[in-house]
């Protein structure tokens, strides 16, 4: 009985945490979108001192212009994380770099935030799911 009622306390802790970027994804479906123009793309690698291996990091920057201001952002997309495959890395660099327009969502409320891929995307799911099974394991391992 306390390793359920464990369980939840870290479900209700640690879920909602794990659901802001993909509520925040979501909402900037409806922000508005404008022409943006690609500045930079490669992908950045950070060597694990502890030896666990490299990160691999998609370095995009890019620019775009609201009612005359020039802003400049990297942000790729909220709550990415799937740093530790350079596959991931290679193909987002590879996706923006082949297309010729880039679109940026940006918030109407503060024109500096901004992303280029917004809405609920598998590594959000993916996210909560590996919260909810890691409090799992904590709970009702051996």
């Amino acid at each position: 009985m306390l390793n359920k009622i464990i369980f939840l306390l870290i479900l209700i802790c640690t879920v909602p945490y794990s659901a802001l970027p993909a509520i925040k994804s979501i909402s900037a479906l409806k922000w508005p979108k404008v022409k943006g123009q690609l500045i930079n793309s490669d992908i950045d690698e950070e060597i694990d001192v502890a030896g666990d291996g490299s990160r691999y990091y998609p370095n995009i920057k890019y620019k775009y212009v609201i009612n005359g201001k020039e802003y400049f952002s990297q942000n790729y997309a909220f709550g990415f994380w799937l740093t530790n495959i350079k596959y991931f890395a290679e193909k987002i660099i590879k996706k923006y770099t082949s297309q010729k327009i880039i679109y940026v969502a940006y918030n109407p409320k503060n024109h500096a935030e901004s992303s280029l891929l917004t809405g609920l995307q598998p590594y959000h799911v993916a996210q909560i799911l590996l919260t909810v099974f890691v409090a799992y394991i904590l709970c009702f391992s051996g």
